[in-house]
């Protein structure tokens, strides 16, 4: 019984959590306006209504604009931050600094 409360409240469980919950925080606004373009052109039925095409088609528009969005200098120092805290990786294990070529910029864009 011990071990099955450690795997669902521990401390690994919550990090796990946060993981999924800081993802769907962070993805929320672009899906929105997918939400809203797909409506717009698709003829969907508005922000929470829809098929499963409308849904998609949201998430289709989403993750581009959210790829685009890792490229700018800001999103490397706090994509490291954060996976510092979540994943209690010592500081030296991650370059800090800001990207020095094309290759360390769209690094973030492709996780």
């Amino acid at each position: 019984m011990r071990r099955w409360t450690g795997a669902l409240l521990g401390r690994r469980a919550r990090l796990r959590w946060l993981h999924l919950i800081l993802g769907g925080a962070l993805f929320m606004p672009y899906w929105l306006v997918g939400t809203v373009v797909v409506g717009l052109f698709g003829g969907g039925g508005g922000l929470t209504g829809g098929d499963l095409r409308t849904q998609f088609g949201a998430y289709a528009v989403g993750l581009p604009l959210a790829a685009v969005t890792a490229l700018f200098p800001l999103a490397r120092p706090m994509s490291v931050a954060a996976a510092r805290t979540l994943c209690g990786v010592p500081a030296e294990r991650f370059a800090d600094g800001p990207a020095r070529g094309w290759e360390a910029r769209a690094r973030p864009a492709s996780c």
